[in-house]
């Protein structure tokens, strides 16, 4: 496999990030391992955010994913699929060691045996419902986005200018709240594999409506809106 670090894309990325990649960019029985990329010392030392990449803290921001509600998971894709990738690129290497056959998908076994080689032992009896809490879609596969959204630190995601950036997407009119309406406009643009259909989205969206619309005026607002991203997810065992 070739490949070159010359376009401009690469020139302000440091030797040792360039060199983890390229130790990613081989065939699989060469690739390096996810507990060994975890380890490698651009994730240690210099990437954004390291000390939050150990494997304790992504299982731990996976199921505080998987226990949000609906609205706050498409919130968080929205803020991954925005993001500059410069701020979530340690992430994306850890996507990439997990993701054993580089197809850009990471699948239940290749979750679970990265997750398993990263020392967290064995994932099984956990692993089906933390995947289908990630895999937003319901494709069978989790997606980097899927992945960065349940992966990010909180504090990247939680800076005020990040959150209105994801507020106004769902505030459609710029009223500066979101309307039952305009929420429920956002579940229908969503694949039809998403696992929820016409009648019940609005039974959804009532949900969401109790739990975030802190004043009960039917409408939520950019504070209730920064309440319910900033808000701990209950995470059972």
């Amino acid at each position: 496999m070739k490949y070159s670090f010359g376009a401009k894309t690469w020139q302000h990325v440091s030797q040792e990030a360039q060199e983890l990649i390229g130790k990613l960019l081989v065939r699989q029985g060469s690739r390096m391992t996810a507990e060994h990329a975890l380890e490698h010392s651009w994730i240690k030392q210099k990437a954004p955010k390291a000390p939050g990449l150990r494997s304790s803290s992504l299982i731990n921001r996976m199921q505080q994913f998987q226990a949000a509600n609906r609205f706050k998971k498409v919130a968080l894709q929205v803020i991954a699929s925005e993001m500059d990738d410069s701020s979530g690129n340690a992430l994306r290497e850890v996507f990439h060691a997990l993701d054993k056959n580089g197809d850009g998908l990471l699948t239940f076994s290749e979750l679970k045996s990265g997750l398993e080689e990263a020392g967290m032992g064995d994932v099984t009896p956990k692993m089906q419902q933390l995947m289908s809490g990630i895999d937003v879609d319901e494709t069978g596969t989790i997606d980097y986005t899927e992945f960065l959204s349940s992966a990010l630190n909180p504090d990247v995601y939680e800076k005020e200018d990040i959150l209105w950036s994801a507020f106004q997407r769902f505030d459609r009119d710029g009223s500066g709240k979101i309307s039952k309406a305009e929420l429920a406009a956002v579940f229908h643009r969503q694949p039809a594999t998403d696992g929820i259909d016409d009648s019940s989205r609005s039974d959804v969206v009532n949900d969401i409506f109790k739990d975030v619309d802190r004043n009960g005026d039917g409408e939520i607002d950019f504070d209730e809106f920064k309440i319910m991203m900033r808000r701990s997810s209950s995470v059972s065992d």
